[in-house]
């Protein structure tokens, strides 16, 4: 099935800047727990940044705004407005949904394989 963007333009750039920032943050914990031999259960921290990078990333690769679609809205570079075709709406939640799920097991197996290493 096609996908159905709800953003676009700067959404997008935004999106892709804090997917961006978390996987440099959950790195600079890595980093750090390892120079400052700190114990290992450190790098669990990296979760919560690694989780903001799933979602931005995820959200660019999807075009779907999680907050939007549940709200049943989209941003395509002229300001929110509401998605008034009801399959239209169904589809952004339903990609919306693929988003939440992917972006917990991802950050969850990347978290598990940095505290395995």
């Amino acid at each position: 099935m096609e996908r159905v963007a709800n953003i676009g333009g700067k959404a997008l750039r935004r999106r892709l800047l804090i997917g961006i920032a978390g996987a440099v943050v959950a790195l600079a914990v890595v980093w750090a727990q390892s120079v400052l031999d700190l114990p290992k259960a450190v790098r669990l921290i990296a979760f919560a940044p690694l989780l903001a990078a799933a979602y931005g990333l995820l959200q660019v690769r999807e075009r779907t705004c999680v907050r939007l679609a549940a709200r049943g809205q989209r941003n395509m570079g002229r300001g929110v407005e509401e998605i008034e075709d009801a399959v239209e709406r169904y589809r952004v939640r339903r990609q919306a949904a693929v988003v939440h799920a992917s972006a917990l097991i991802s950050a969850a197996a990347v978290t598990a394989v940095l505290y395995v290493i």
